[in-house]
């Protein structure tokens, strides 16, 4: 089970190691100024790998909201992107969440969403940036209220998501980032795995809002 201890935690490893990092760097005399000049990505690829805490918010059905199903949670992504200029990457991010749960005995969820970055300033050590994308949310539970003994899988477009983050460039094809986003989506199907019918439509709007440290890698 994720708590929100396990989540800081996560992060703290995260910022941990930036700041050995940095201190090593610093320790060879060289430039640790975030607006240092330093050269783009010389990559065509880029692998990014990052962990945070998420927390969902609004509604899976008209009669049960989401926290009532997921709540805070760990969220584990990965992306591949294609670096087509300094600025500019697009690619595709997967994300898996494990939430806490009172309501059920487990909920976990998965998304994928293709999208674009765009980077302010890639010549300097410190590089914010933005990513936007659409996509597709899974959020399933084991055991919901009057359902024991079902798995429910709930199906989402992923209208739109946005991430905002800080690259702290520390080589040429290694960036460290602290992000923050929020998708929206909206809940379109739902499976039950002890219907004998077929899916059942919940047309309901729901948002996951995400935090953490995230690793890009140039290759």
């Amino acid at each position: 089970m994720c708590t929100k201890r396990q989540a800081a935690i996560a992060a703290a490893l995260g910022f941990a190691a930036l700041l050995l990092t940095a201190t090593a760097r610093a320790e060879n005399g060289e430039e640790s100024s975030v607006a240092a000049p330093v050269h783009p990505p010389s990559g065509p690829f880029e692998l990014t790998i990052g962990n945070g805490y998420v927390q969902g918010f609004g509604r899976v059905t008209s009669a049960r909201a989401l926290d009532q199903v997921a709540g805070a949670g760990l969220d584990l992504n990965a992306s591949l992107d294609d670096r087509l200029t300094p600025r500019w990457s697009v690619g595709i991010q997967t994300s898996f969440d494990v939430f806490t749960h009172e309501q059920n005995t487990a909920v976990g969820g998965l998304a994928a969403t293709a999208g674009a970055t765009y980077h302010l300033m890639p010549m300097t050590r410190g590089d914010p940036w933005l990513r936007l994308g659409v996509g597709y949310r899974l959020l399933w539970e084991d055991d919901p209220p009057g359902r024991q003994g079902a798995s429910v899988w709930r199906h989402a477009l992923q209208a739109a998501s946005l991430r905002l983050g800080y690259d702290l460039r520390l080589s040429e094809d290694i960036a460290l980032a602290p992000f923050a986003g929020a998708d929206f989506d909206v809940f379109v199907w739902e499976n039950d795995s002890n219907a004998t019918g077929g899916a059942v439509r919940s047309d309901a709007f729901g948002a996951f809002m995400v935090a953490g440290l995230q690793g890009r890698f140039d290759f």
